[in-house]
This record gives C-alpha cells, sequence and structure tokens, in this order.
C-alpha cells in the first residue's frame, strides 16, 4: 500500500480494507442517495460503509471472484457512478483510472501525494476534485498508515482545474481551493473564488498557465 512499507509483506492483489473513517470525508460530495457501482468490492466493506448512509450499491464484484470480474474488463457502469478502494500498484492503477473514468464519473480513494507524481499528468485533467482524508489505519488496528490519503473524482467530460477539498478547519469550516486556466480567472471570480492570501510561492510555481484560487466550501 506505501512507499515506505517495501519491507513488509503486502496483502495479495493489494487488497486492504476500506476503514470507516476514511469514507466519512466523501460524504459531504456525494449526491443524496448516491448510486454507484463498486469495482474492486473485496469484502465489501466499502459498500457497508456507505449503506449504512442511505447510499446504494447497484454492482459490486472484485477480481477475487474470477478473471471475469476484473475491473479492468467492465465495460459499463449499471448505476450514476464508480466508488471504489483500488490496487495503488502503478501498473495495475494506471490502467483503471484512465479505464473506469472514461466509462463514469470515478471516485477513488488513492494516496495523497499521488497528485504531485509525474506520471498522473495524463491523469490529472479529468481529476474535477481531491478530498482529503489524512492517515488512515488500514490494519484496523488504531494505528495509522505512514501515507496520507485522499478522494479523487475523475471525469472524462471534466474541463477546467482540480477543485481541491482540505480536512476540515477547527472554527472556519472548509476553504476549497483550485489550480484553474487562467483565462477562466474572471468568470470564477463571478463565482465566489478569490486568490488567496499568501500568493507567492504557491502562485509563482503555477506560471502563467494556471492561477491558484480559493472560497468557502458550499
Amino acid at each position: 500500500m506505501s512507499k515506505r512499507l517495501q519491507k513488509f509483506a503486502r496483502n495479495p492483489r493489494d487488497s486492504y480494507a476500506t476503514p470507516y473513517s476514511a469514507v466519512l470525508p466523501l460524504l459531504p460530495h456525494l449526491p443524496s442517495p448516491a448510486f454507484f457501482d463498486e469495482p474492486c468490492c473485496g469484502d465489501g466493506d466499502l459498500v457497508r460503509h456507505l449503506h449504512s448512509h442511505g447510499h446504494c450499491v447497484s454492482r459490486a464484484t472484485d477480481i477475487s471472484g474470477g478473471d471475469e470480474f476484473d475491473a479492468l474488463k467492465i465495460r459499463e457502469c449499471t448505476a450514476k457512478m464508480f466508488i471504489t478502494n483500488p490496487p495503488w500498484s502503478w501498473p495495475i492503477l494506471g490502467r483503471i483510472i484512465p479505464h473506469l473514468s472514461r466509462i463514469a464519473p470515478t471516485w477513488l480513494l488513492l494516496s495523497a501525494d499521488l497528485m504531485h507524481n509525474k506520471r498522473m499528468s495524463k491523469n490529472i485533467a479529468q481529476c474535477a476534485k481531491i478530498v482529503s482524508v489524512g492517515r488512515v489505519s488500514w490494519m484496523q488496528n488504531g494505528t495509522s498508515g505512514f501515507d496520507n490519503c485522499a478522494w479523487y473524482l475523475f471525469d472524462k467530460n471534466h474541463v477546467g482545474g482540480t477543485v481541491f477539498i482540505p480536512r476540515a478547519v477547527g472554527g472556519g469550516g472548509m476553504i476549497e481551493a483550485i489550480y484553474a486556466p487562467r483565462n477562466q480567472f474572471l468568470a470564477l471570480l463571478a463565482q465566489g473564488w478569490r486568490l488567496p492570501f499568501i500568493v507567492e510561492p504557491m502562485q509563482a510555481h503555477h506560471g502563467k498557465y494556471s492561477i491558484l484560487l480559493e472560497r468557502q466550501a458550499r
């Protein structure tokens, strides 16, 4: 699961149960109810967590049930979206992201660090939103893992920047941020976006093509 756990044995197929705590940050960003397919369901933990909040799974499958249930062989979504905690091994994940998101909007629980990785550049343009989760206990023993996690929403029809939802800020609610093309600056200002109070060095990093904006989460 973690790039820092190379000396530890990994679970077969990168199969790790989704902790309940990892699901909570996603809930405010789902329709009520959400109708979804789970293509890497494992033992069904994610499905149960979402069901407990009134969301409805249409189809839950996993490659452990046979190669015919391989997420990369899925050709349709029987619901409105995919929601899953996929394998993090890049040879698999690098194919799952574009495959599922071409079929339907796709929420994936991934390493938060992945957004900074060059190999994600082909997919980040279709990433509409990233919701911070933080560290969770993958082993369900109360000990948090080494890597921060986040939910990524991929959508083939998405245009514009990626909205980033940080973890809750005490007393101040949530602030969302977006890296937006500069030619959309005026339109986004009209939608309530603003320049952050501290502009440098973050703005300079994005150069002449994009700009960092923020607003109170809605």
